[in-house]
């Protein structure tokens, strides 16, 4: 039986998968193992489950430092993104990424960024590359309410209205339970 990718159980495994991984990822940096900072996504495994579901193989993605998440939701391999994390050579970058810069061409994830809004223009970029070449393809921006009071987020939102392109952003509160 295929379950395809919106489906329910699709959705909870892939956000079983991100919370498991973040769990992980958590243990290996206070052991040592992690080189950099690490900014968790659990908690927001839910976001990326569900846009990504929507998004083809060939549909590009940015990322925010928090990006392993919508990485795992966008099909990226775990084990190449643990070698990564771990600085390894057979890691998705080559070892030289760490916890927050991640990229697999492959499928269609075109990055994470250290810097906070620094995801929109390039996904703007896409967008504008698909419009150009006339493809049906979309380009997705992740990124954090932090993002809003940066120059390039307004940037990138009036290009992106002014321009049409075919532009889905994304954006996570990180609201404090009360």
């Amino acid at each position: 039986m295929t379950i395809e990718p919106g489906h329910p159980v699709a959705l909870y495994t892939t956000m079983y998968l991100i919370r498991r991984f973040e769990e992980q990822a958590i243990t290996l940096y206070q052991q040592g193992l992690v080189g950099g900072s690490l900014h968790p996504y659990i908690g927001q495994e839910a976001v990326a489950a569900g846009v990504c579901a929507a998004l083809r193989d060939d549909d590009l993605m940015t990322m925010t430092y928090r990006g392993r998440g919508q990485f795992l939701a966008k099909g990226g391999d775990p084990r190449g993104m643990l070698a990564e994390l771990l600085g390894r050579a057979d890691g998705v970058c080559r070892g030289k990424g760490g916890p927050m810069h991640l990229c697999d061409l492959s499928r269609g994830i075109i990055g994470a960024n250290g810097i906070v809004a620094g995801g929109l223009p390039i996904a703007v970029g896409a967008g504008l590359a698909a419009q150009i070449v006339k493809s049906d393809r979309v380009a997705v921006a992740f990124f954090g309410d932090g993002a809003t009071n940066q120059g390039a987020f307004h940037e990138a939102l009036n290009l992106a209205a002014v321009w049409k392109l075919p532009i889905i952003l994304s954006v996570k509160t990180m609201s404090t339970p009360k």
